[in-house]
Parts: structure tokens; sequence; C-alpha cells
């Protein structure tokens, strides 16, 4: 399983992203594939990954999609011929997980949840207004 970390000031204060480094240490040997980060304002993400298929060898995370959410994703997709067929939009079965699972947001948002879609942890960063708020869904 691959690591998520995150930190968000609530005071608005600008995150500084070489508190990072204190972080980076204690998770890398959960994740030993690469890691990825973004620092946007007060909000961090950083990824840790650790690849157990093919396809999560090409994603990139975390990742912004076209609407400007950001996800990170480590889990499985138990239905996703299903779900690359109800969703098409340039998707096929050569997607990653990631991509089929950020499809699936922009589609249906938290309904997407619902669809069977979400094994174990997601991470998605979205903007409410002018205040972010973190949506994530945990399913077994």
């Amino acid at each position: 399983m691959s690591v998520q970390f995150g930190k968000w000031n609530f005071d608005g204060k600008p995150m500084d992203e070489r508190e990072l480094d204190e972080v980076r240490p204690v998770l890398a040997p959960y994740g030993p594939d690469g890691e990825g980060y973004i620092c946007q304002g007060n909000i961090t993400i950083l990824y840790c990954a650790f690849h157990t298929t093919q396809e999560s060898r090409r994603e990139k995370q975390p990742c912004q999609l076209k609407s400007g959410n950001i996800v990170t994703w480590d889990g499985r997709l138990d239905n996703r011929e299903e779900l690359v067929t109800q969703l098409g939009c340039g998707l096929s079965q050569e997607s990653t997980d990631l991509e089929i699972v950020g499809g699936a947001y922009e589609r249906w948002e938290t309904q997407s949840f619902g669809k069977r879609t979400i094994r174990t942890s997601t991470r998605f960063l979205t903007e409410s207004s002018l205040t972010p708020t973190v949506e994530s869904c945990g399913r077994t």
C-alpha cells in the first residue's frame, strides 16, 4: 500500500514545502517507488508510491483533475470494465485506476463512491466556493 500525507493550515498560513523534509524519512520505507507532492497555498499533499500493478507505475500523484480537484488514490477497482464503459470520455482498459477513479469523480462526484469504485484509501481535495474541503472514502 502506498502512503498519503497531507497538511492543511486552517489559519490560511502558506505551506512551506521544506516542512515535508521532516515527514519524508518516516514515510519513505512504506513508499519505496518514488513520491509526488503538491504544495498550493495553505495545503500540502505528499504521496509515496508502492506500486502493485503495471498500471500504477504510469500514475503521477497527487493528480490534479481537469476541474482543478486534486486526488490521491491507493486502492483497487473491482469493476473497471463497467466503469470504463459507463464513463467513456477517452478511457480504455489500459487506463490507470487513478484515471478511472478521477473520471468517476468528475462525472458523479461523491456519488461515485456508491458505484463500487473505491476500495481502500482515496483523498479528494475540492474547492467549494473559496473554502477547500477534503472528502475521503474507504470501503472494504
